[in-house]
């Protein structure tokens, strides 16, 4: 912009600065008055630069007339008196002038006298914040008069700084703290400094967004600009503020990015299970996407958190992969299995998905008795009903019953009805006493209940196994064990004695528990007969009464049935048939005697049989045999047998051998003894094979004779109508061989055909 003054005419002698100043100070005010008088009633020509750049002041110091000339150019700034830049062309034209500028200026000043067509132009570069005011430039002539013009040069101050701060004003540094999807944001821009006070606005992608600005009371302007509700679209957005306050310069700018905490978008479990097995690990994967940071899944039965789950980040940390390897229990049936995507960020945006566990399991079965029963109070004739309870996933394909390991079956003759859940027992026994279960099946297995006990409450009963004859002689005492079983066990026993004198109560025993000892001395043959020992509890009495039976002992009889075979030059073998032994264990004998002198020539005994094997005796001997068997109360009577051995083959005959066939006759007779030795070895060990098995034999039949000759009387009540004896019931515990007891307390066994003397007649006949 070009501005031209009047020019005012001085002398032609242009004195020193300095003469100048002191000389025409009176004119100079008057000038200076006129030129303010003149600047007020006309417009003052502004001139605008930034700080920091080029300013130009235009002057127009064109001469009035062609015949004169520029003597002096003086340039003055509002508030210095003294020239800030002089031009003195007094000694030659202007464009080789002598320029002088002040302090004030320093080099910064510049004059470019102009052409005729362009005004002189003074330049400052570069323009300080003290540079803004008037200007006023004075150009002398030589013989014009002086003209005087004022400009005004308005420096402007880009702002010092621009700063983005947060709510709580502090600055932001690139990227906004995160803040979480759906809240509020507010950011501030502050501008620093600047004249005239900038214009504050924000720009998002260079689209003008917010321009109210304000001013401060710290002279800072600030805009603030608020996201009422961050969206998901809002992260990574870049927000520019802008400062200026000029469009000669850039304005200050300052940039931010925004930073959202983003909650996930979706949740699946990407692996369906129609059913899974108790106690078999299945595998179950769940997936997030959309979480800014990555979202964390945690997985979670019911309400309780399961930790063991494999976790994994990709896609750049917006997916999340979550697998659990898990063993279901049978009590997870039903209950719903899910995984969670939180950001830790955002704990109450949490998305979740799950599924409903379907736990096949094998069947779990329990057994109970009918509501008012109990297990250990069922008494003998009561009915019992179990129940087989069960729980199950898929369904029961098949219930069994069990007792004692043995599989039930409906039985009706034994009161015993099975019916899917149920087992009905009718009149139950005490045999029916143990463990009961159930079991059932289904396409996972089976499952078995615990044993249920039931206790069976009897009255007593005789135990089996035990002790029922008494071998016992006159006016020995006999100590008889009566054993019973029962429940419950406070038992209270009776004992009586039968025989041929009546039946009385025997008062003399003891009682340990569930055994009773009772003891008894048979004064004379009468008094042998049967004990009886009957047990009660608080169920009832003993139904059958537990029988011993006494038997008088003796001396046993004397075998029989003896015979003599395989007799040799010098042996016999001799088997005889054994007799009653006398109710103890007996032993037989054989003597044997060289006639007609009596010399005993051997003594056997034998403990099994009757059975001797006679060796190294006399050939051609005349021998008497006494055979008999005895035990502890004495010894039978002898049986008395003849026998002979035959002649020895090596006895010579009347008449001579001729001494070369004696060789050859030790030979043969060697060869013939041997054949003959072992002939007899092997008739024997055939023999008594033979009597063994024809023994064992014997004894069968007597043992079936005898049997159904007890089961005959039996069936009648009694054994005998002899008034000596005891009547029996059919469940008698007489078996067919009698336990006998000896002096000496020896058990043996004695055939029932010999015993039968001592329980279908009376015992004085014996």
């Amino acid at each position: 912009m070009k501005l031209w003054s009047p020019v005012l005419h001085l002398s032609r002698h242009i004195p020193s600065r300095r003469d100048y100043q002191s000389k025409h100070c009176v004119f100079d005010v008057i000038i200076l008055l006129l030129t303010l008088i003149t600047a007020v009633s006309s417009d003052i020509p502004v001139f605008q630069t930034v700080l920091g750049q080029r300013a130009e002041l235009f002057c127009n110091v064109s001469v009035p007339s062609v015949d004169d000339s520029v003597s002096l150019v003086l340039w003055y700034k509002s508030g210095i008196s003294a020239p800030i830049f002089s031009v003195d062309s007094r000694n030659g034209p202007i464009e080789s002038s002598e320029h002088f500028t002040s302090e004030f200026l320093g080099k910064r000043g510049h004059f470019y006298p102009g052409t005729r067509t362009q005004p002189s132009v003074l330049t400052i570069n570069p323009v300080e914040k003290v540079d803004d005011g008037e200007y006023r430039c004075r150009t002398d002539f030589r013989y014009g008069r002086t003209f005087n013009r004022v400009v005004s040069l308005n420096v402007i101050v880009p702002p010092e700084d621009v700063t983005i701060v947060d709510e709580f004003n502090r600055p932001v540094q690139r990227y906004t703290s995160p803040h979480n999807e759906g809240s509020k944001l507010i950011l501030g821009c502050i501008a620093k400094g600047g004249k005239p006070p900038p214009s504050v606005t924000w720009w998002r992608n260079s689209v003008l967004i917010d321009n109210s600005f304000r001013k401060t009371h710290d002279l800072q302007v600030r805009n603030d600009y608020v996201f009422q509700q961050l969206r998901r679209e809002d992260l990574m957005t870049r927000l520019t503020c802008q400062a200026s306050n000029n469009n000669i310069t850039s304005p200050r700018i300052a940039h931010v990015i925004i930073d959202i905490n983003l909650k996930p978008t979706e949740v699946f479990i990407t692996s369906k299970h129609h059913h899974v097995s108790a106690n078999r690990r299945f595998g179950i994967e769940c997936q997030t996407t959309g979480s800014r940071p990555a979202a964390h899944i945690t997985w979670w039965l019911g309400n309780l958190k399961i930790e063991t789950a494999m976790e994994a980040i990709t896609d750049g940390g917006n997916r999340t992969v979550s697998n659990l390897i898990y063993s279901p229990s049978t009590e997870d049936n039903g209950k719903y299995l899910s995984c969670r995507a939180e950001n830790q960020h955002l704990p109450e945006e949490t998305l979740e998905d799950g599924i409903t566990l379907n736990v096949f399991y094998a069947p779990k079965v329990s057994v109970t008795l009918r509501r008012g029963q109990e297990a250990k109070q069922i008494q003998t004739g009561d009915d019992v009903h179990l129940q087989c309870q069960y729980k199950s996933n898929p369904e029961v394909l098949k219930i069994k019953w069990q007792f004692q390991s043995d599989t039930l079956k409906t039985n009706i003759r034994t009161g015993i009805f099975v019916r899917n859940q149920s087992l009905i027992m009718k009149n139950v026994t005490k045999e029916q006493s143990g463990t009961y279960r159930c079991f059932a099946e289904n396409r996972e297995g089976r499952g078995y209940s615990e044993g249920l006990e039931i206790v069976v409450k009897y009255a007593p009963v005789c135990k089996k196994g035990q002790k029922i004859a008494y071998a016992v002689t006159v006016n020995e005492l006999v100590e008889v064990s009566c054993e019973v079983e029962s429940d419950p066990d406070d038992v209270i026993f009776i004992w009586t004695i039968n025989n041929t004198m009546g039946s009385r109560e025997l008062l003399t025993f003891t009682t340990s528990g569930l055994k009773s000892f009772a003891r008894y001395i048979p004064r004379e043959e009468n008094d042998f007969g049967f004990l009886a020992c009957q047990a009660q509890n608080q169920i009832g009495a003993q139904v059958d009464p537990c029988i011993f039976t006494l038997i008088p002992v003796g001396p046993p009889s004397p075998p029989y049935n003896c015979s003599i075979s395989n007799s040799t030059n010098s042996t016999l073998l001799v088997e005889c048939s054994p007799g009653v032994d006398g109710g103890l264990q007996q032993i037989f004998h054989v003597e044997v005697f060289l006639l007609p002198r009596r010399q005993l020539q051997a003594n056997l005994s034998n403990f099994n049989h009757p059975l001797f094997l006679l060796s190294t005796l006399p050939s051609e001997a005349h021998l008497l045999l006494s055979i008999y068997s005895s035990n502890n109360n004495g010894r039978s009577a002898m049986v008395t047998l003849t026998a002979h051995t035959v002649a020895s083959l090596s006895t010579k005959p009347r008449g001579v051998y001729s001494t070369r066939l004696r060789p050859l006759l030790g030979i043969l007779l060697g060869i013939v003894g041997t054949f003959v030795l072992m002939s007899t070895i092997f008739v024997l060990i055939f023999r008594r094979k033979r009597a063994g098995k024809q023994q064992n034999k014997a004894k069968e039949y007597d043992q079936r004779r005898n049997e159904k000759c007890v089961s005959a009387a039996l069936s009648e009540g009694v054994i005998s109508s002899d008034p000596d004896l005891i009547s029996l019931k059919n469940s008698s515990p007489i078996s067919t061989f009698l336990h006998l007891q000896k002096r000496s307390n020896d058990n043996v066994r004695i055939p029932f055909e010999h015993a039968d003397r001592y329980l279908l007649r009376p015992t004085s006949g014996g």
